[in-house]
């Protein structure tokens, strides 16, 4: 039996590592409440979700925070094997696999105190208002150009949600999550509402074409199970923990 024993042992110690022991890397950028470290702990509406997609199919992931040009070299070179979130584009699909399924989709909105009645269809109708916009933020293309607006800057959302508070601002041009994340942090949830979607466009994870076919694989397959989670409700759970 002891034989028998020390002979598994040794042909086991002979099979060699399959891929599914190795670590799968992500690198993304601080961007709250999407990603960020807490207590030394990448966290986040995104970064959850990549952990339990791949709770879901069995892999094991690793998350780092980088600028976001170090993030974007990472998966060019192959250091790392996937990124997120990110637009999709031509460019990029030159060393990108793109699941099917995007992990997110942003909104830059204009918001409101709740108890404005005013009603806004179009970027037509913010003509000659003051809307507060962060410094050197791009909306989109529209709304960036547009000249009937009177675009006033500010720092970050943070200030935005202060002023639009206060009563400051009648208008705060921002994207949604982050608006929502800190309004929620300082107790103002309750007091805002969209008035008018600027963008409304899908951001994926990119799987690296460097590291070869394997994760063409692994991009189709995250893409299968993110839509399956998010029909199941569990992708809307966890956006809730950050933003209701």
């Amino acid at each position: 039996m002891k034989k028998i024993m020390l002979l598994l042992v040794i042909y086991a110690l002979l099979i060699p590592q399959t891929s599914f022991a190795e670590k799968t890397i992500f690198v993304t950028d601080d961007y709250p409440p999407y990603n960020f470290i807490k207590d030394g702990k990448v966290i986040g509406i995104s970064s959850d979700i990549v952990r339990m997609v791949c709770k879901q199919l069995g892999i094991k992931s690793e998350i780092r925070v980088l600028s976001w040009q170090r993030a974007v070299n990472s998966v060019k070179e192959g250091s790392a094997d996937a990124i997120f979130y990110l637009y999709k584009t031509k460019k990029r699909e030159e060393f990108l696999y793109y699941p099917s399924e995007p992990i997110n989709n942003p909104k830059n909105v204009i918001w409101v105190q709740k108890d404005n009645n005013i009603k806004i269809n179009s970027i037509d109708d913010l003509k000659n208002k003051v809307v507060g916009v962060i410094d050197s933020y791009s909306y989109s293309s529209e709304f960036d150009n547009y000249k009937g607006i009177v675009k006033q800057p500010y720092k970050d959302v943070p200030e935005l949600v202060t002023l639009l508070n206060l009563g400051r601002i009648e208008f705060a041009a921002s994207a949604e999550m982050p608006f929502r994340y800190i309004s929620k942090q300082n107790n103002f949830k309750d007091k805002f509402k969209v008035a008018f979607v600027i963008t409304d466009s899908p951001v994926y994870v990119g799987f690296s074409k460097a590291k070869g076919k394997k994760n063409a694989v692994l991009a189709e397959n995250f893409g299968k199970t993110l839509r399956k989670l998010k029909d199941e409700g569990i992708i809307q759970k966890i956006i809730n923990q950050y933003v209701k």
